[in-house]
């Protein structure tokens, strides 16, 4: 049997509000991609994949006080990732953790550039940087029909 290299890391430096600096890093078997919306973005040539999103928690909140509508809201809203074409559809939780690591499962319908609805589905990781008013969320997702197969190395990821 060979050895074979863990997969690369990715990192997205950052500085928060209030001088906070954080570099958030995760290992990710697909290439580097040049995201429209995002610093760090992978993807394989099957479309599966997964971004870092940073977004400021209300105020006076911290990640454990908020709800899974806050994490949709930020990721699904038009000016995100999945609302390049329009707001995403049918959207669900799935499966959600509570603490200071954030976990959700969401299923949901995201429109295609020729404007027909893509059954996907995606896992959201997030922390709140010590001291920081943001939180950093990896999403990672793929469409319905390739789930099964991308699920186990998205979960690697998270």
């Amino acid at each position: 049997a060979s050895l074979r290299p863990p997969p690369p890391r990715r990192t997205l430096p950052r500085h928060f509000p209030g001088g906070v600096a954080a570099t958030a890093t995760f290992q990710a078997e697909y290439p580097l991609n040049r995201g429209m919306f995002y610093d760090v973005e992978v993807r394989n040539p099957a479309g599966d994949g997964a971004f870092l999103q940073v977004m400021p928690l209300p105020e006076g909140k911290s990640i454990t006080e908020v709800d899974d509508k806050f994490f949709t809201r930020a990721i699904f809203s038009t000016e995100g990732r999945f609302g390049a074409y329009g707001s995403p559809t049918d959207v669900k939780v799935v499966a959600s953790e509570r603490g200071a690591m954030r976990s959700l499962e969401v299923v949901f319908s995201a429109l295609s550039p020729g404007q027909q609805e893509v059954p996907r589905r995606a896992l959201v990781a997030a922390m709140q940087p010590a001291g920081a008013t943001d939180v950093v969320m990896l999403v990672g997702g793929s469409t319905g029909s390739r789930w099964k197969e991308s699920q186990p190395l998205l979960r690697k990821m998270a």
